[in-house]
């Protein structure tokens, strides 16, 4: 009888001492390619974070994120869920954004649908924040006069498009957000990126498993902004096409949907061909790069391509001798965009006002800029967090 229960005390314990000698020995990897971000990095032990818990609260979190075989479980309990029935093909599945199913209604922003091979994000009507993202750009306005004319490009997320029952019940309608910020924009001009997408539907104008539109989605709204402008258009047919595949996006890393993988993205590149240089300044000393930045090519994260990804400051010099200069101002769908814009300036300035923390008047202001953009998607405009950190943009 004892034996026996040695025995069984002996297989329990065997295989957690072998994980723990295993975990303790192995290579600690610093990046989860599956989740596509950074792991957590092993704290320093540190006497007042020792004494007031800090420390051992965030070495848990460091064991927990670089765990021994944590991808296969991560894995196994997305299969799980699958068996459970939470990733059947013909079901809508409501998921929020820590990964979690919903069993009800969605929560508050962040909240996705998935619908068989497609997940998008849900959106919600918040007033407070689209009166705020107005009264910046209103606040632009007012400081520049009419020196300086300002276009408003807002653009909707694929969820406002899609023909579905269950889109419609639990997403707000984007057209209403869109409407409510340029009714209240004085002596800006808004820019209908919203009908032109809506007249291209059913063509690849955002992803299946990422949240951003595609570079040919990104291009029809340059054409309602040239429209606005009184410019004309680049004919696509005049830009050579660059395909890579398969592309997983942001979208599967939240939700490690089996059903986005059985159908991946595959992501377009319209090469450049007005001759032009590109500088990045993470500091004060600009960086030479390109604003299809191959490498990124190599990442998970294959829409870091345009532009090199969200960057505080950027500046396009071009070959065309115009004298025209505008500043874009904008989240990440303006990444895509922003290329197609080439032929038409001299100079194109990109500020992003989440990594920016300069003012953009000072910027307009020395190198006498003629025209603003400010383009932003829907579910950037559902909280006020980048309402509030432009409004300090435009009023450093």
């Amino acid at each position: 009888m004892k034996k026996a229960l040695y025995t069984h005390i002996v297989l329990f314990l065997a295989p957690l001492f072998c994980l723990g000698f295993l975990n303790v020995i192995s290579d600690k990897p610093t990046i989860s390619q599956l989740e596509n971000r950074a792991l957590k990095e092993r704290p320093k032990l540190i006497a007042a974070k020792l004494f007031a818990g800090d420390y051992c609260k965030e070495f848990e979190e460091y064991f927990a994120d670089t765990f021994i075989f944590r991808e296969n479980f991560v894995n196994l309990s997305r299969d799980i869920k699958e068996l459970r029935g939470f990733s059947r093909e013909d079901q809508a599945i409501i998921i929020d954004h820590t990964g979690a199913n919903f069993a009800g209604e969605p929560g508050k922003t962040g909240s996705i649908l998935l619908l068989k091979d497609r997940a998008m994000y849900i959106h919600h009507f918040n007033p407070q924040a689209l009166g705020l993202y107005a009264t910046a750009i209103n606040n632009l306005q007012e400081q520049l006069s009419d020196r300086v004319k300002i276009y408003s490009l807002i653009a909707p997320t694929q969820i406002e498009f899609v023909a579905n029952k269950k889109s419609k019940e639990v997403s707000a309608p984007e057209k209403n957000s869109i409407d409510f910020v340029n009714k209240r924009l004085h002596r800006v001009t808004p820019v209908d990126a919203y009908a032109t997408l809506k007249e291209s539907w059913g063509e690849y104008l955002y992803f299946r498993t990422d949240h951003h539109w595609t570079a040919l989605g990104a291009y029809h709204a340059y054409t309602a902004l040239m429209k606005a402008t009184g410019d004309e258009a680049v004919p696509l047919e005049k830009y050579a096409l660059q395909e890579l595949t398969p592309f997983l996006g942001s979208l599967h890393t939240l939700t490690l949907n089996k059903n986005l993988e059985k159908k991946p993205d595959t992501l377009q590149l319209y090469q450049p061909f007005t001759e032009h240089q590109y500088y990045v300044y993470w500091s004060s000393a600009p960086e030479q790069r390109e604003v299809l930045e191959m490498a990124h090519a190599q990442n998970k994260n294959k829409y870091g391509i345009f532009l090199g990804g969200d960057i505080p400051l950027g500046k396009i010099v071009t070959e065309v001798k115009n004298g025209k200069k505008i500043l874009v101002i904008k989240d990440s769908y303006g990444n895509a965009l922003v290329p197609f814009l080439i032929p038409h300036y001299e100079e194109i300035y990109v500020v992003d006002p989440r990594h920016y923390k300069e003012g953009v008047m000072q910027l307009i202001r020395a190198n006498q800029i003629q025209e603003v953009l400010l383009i932003n998607n829907t579910d950037t405009l559902m909280e006020e967090d980048f309402p509030k950190l432009l409004l300090e943009l435009v009023q450093k």
